[in-house]
């Protein structure tokens, strides 16, 4: 076989698996958003009246 085809096919193969593992990244990074963005409101809610509690108990500094 060519030289210069078996370049080209092991090229092509190399931009089809570049691209399936772009694929892979971005719903990667997909679900790791969903999972932060979740946590993230879950603890919101658990910390949020706790928060109000706190910012009633410690007294503001004179301006």
């Amino acid at each position: 076989m060519d030289p210069k085809k078996i370049a080209a096919q092991s090229y092509l193969e190399l931009l089809r698996e570049n691209e399936e593992l772009r694929g892979e990244l971005a719903s990667a990074r997909t679900q790791l958003d969903r999972v932060l963005t979740s946590r993230w409101w879950s603890l919101h809610v658990k910390l949020a009246p706790l928060l109000a509690v706190a910012a009633k108990l410690v007294p503001r500094r004179p301006r």
